[in-house]
């Protein structure tokens, strides 16, 4: 009975088939690495490997074959094998007659085990002792394993790679043949489609700000963020937990397409920004998503004058020193967005003149009015039975020029 051995250690300087000197890596070398950093064929029985593995001396008995060395033996070994090496051995449960050995190298979807995360690989030969047996995915640089002890015959066999925590997240077959010798079999895995649901871990960005491209919630000035998920209960967050450093908020057993709603607010919970996005849920799997939030809020210029029947008149004229100006949602029930007779702003600045901006209003289209007392305890306002309408765009903030609209008051 023939039998195999993966010897995955170096110690043999050669110097036939140099391909790359001194930098030699699973990545440049699809033979071996000798102590020196040269890549090998790995075909040579002093020097035999696969994959930028160290290269291995196969010894006086065995020859080096696909990278791996074979060996003779007689008599069966033990059942089982070795878990977690890179042999595993044993008699089909003392089939009598000749068995041989099959070498199994894998990848996953093109990668190596450290590429995809796997940490080890059970191998399923059916009617043999190579049944459901784990193996280390990597054994000093070579992807693969040896199994030994298999009769004549034609084995669909099943390989599963499984990561740390020992999930399923590759699986392949090979249809091997074994007839009056050892045989290799090159295995690609593919990833493996979860079932069942799946969760969202939500986490957050903010549009750039003028100091910074990609602003903290400090940065933003906002300090809670409220998620809710098709249309369920709001779920209301410290805003740094969504930040990239931070730990996220999950969302579980989601199937299908979820619909995420997320607003940002300060302290005094005013939203400045805000997102629905859908997001597909694959399944069986935590998938992490960032949000970028859009502003909720723009800017809005204004103006204002005065007239007494013809004349036009300026706030010292009107003998006014504030202007109260309030704003009526256009959509669903009309509100008011300040309490009373509205935001009261000096009639006249430095800077501005008779004008302001309004820096953070929600998006919408909205009613003015606008009022002052003058002298004499004169009232000045604009129409109030068909008010003056503007519109407010999210992300947009406009500043006063030669466009800002003014509003005449008159009374």
């Amino acid at each position: 009975m023939r039998v195999f051995q993966l010897l995955f250690a170096a110690f043999l300087f050669a110097t036939s088939g140099c391909v790359i000197r001194n930098h030699c890596t699973p990545n440049n070398c699809n033979g071996c690495c000798d102590p020196t950093g040269m890549c090998l064929d790995g075909t040579t029985n002093d020097a035999c490997g696969v994959r930028g593995a160290a290269c291995s001396a196969c010894g006086a008995t065995a020859s080096c074959g696909a990278g791996v060395c074979l060996g003779s033996a007689t008599g069966g070994g033990t059942a089982g094998g070795t878990t977690g090496g890179g042999v595993a051995g044993g008699s089909a449960g003392g089939v009598a007659g000749p068995t041989h050995s099959i070498i199994f190298l894998w990848s996953f979807s093109g990668q190596t085990c450290a590429q995809a995360a796997v940490s080890n690989v059970v191998v399923n030969v059916p009617g043999t002792a190579v049944r459901s047996q784990s193996f280390r995915c990597n054994t000093s640089g070579t992807d693969g394993v040896v199994v030994m002890s298999i009769p004549p015959g034609t084995y669909s066999t099943t390989l599963e790679g499984r990561d740390a925590t020992n999930t399923l997240k590759f699986r392949g077959t090979a249809r091997v043949q074994v007839v009056d010798q050892d045989v290799s079999a090159q295995v690609r895995l593919e990833p493996v489609m979860a079932t069942g649901p799946g969760e969202l871990l939500v986490r957050w960005s903010f549009p750039a700000l003028s100091v910074s491209a990609t602003p903290t919630c400090a940065q933003a000035t906002i300090t809670k963020v409220t998620v809710a998920v098709n249309g369920g209960t709001p779920r209301e967050v410290t805003c740094s937990t969504g930040e990239a450093s931070g730990m996220g908020t999950r969302f579980q057993n989601l199937t299908g397409t979820a619909t995420l709603d997320l607003s940002a607010a300060d302290t005094n919970g005013f939203v400045y920004f805000r997102k629905q996005q859908q997001v597909p849920v694959p399944a069986g799997v935590s998938t992490p998503v960032t949000v970028a939030l859009d502003w909720d809020v723009g800017s809005l210029p204004v103006r204002w004058a005065f007239r007494d029947g013809a004349t036009t008149l300026t706030c010292a004229q009107a003998g006014v020193t504030s202007v109260f100006l309030n704003l009526r949602t256009t959509t669903g029930q009309p509100t008011l967005l300040y309490p009373n007779a509205g935001a009261e702003v000096p009639c006249t600045d430095a800077t501005t003149g008779q004008a302001t901006v309004f820096p953070y209003l929600p998006k919408g289209t909205f009613d003015v009015f606008f009022q002052a007392v003058g002298t004499g305890g004169r009232l000045y306002k604009t129409d109030q039975t068909t008010p003056p309408r503007v519109t407010v765009q999210a992300g947009q903030f406009p500043q006063l020029d030669a466009m800002t609209p003014t509003y005449t008051m008159a009374p």
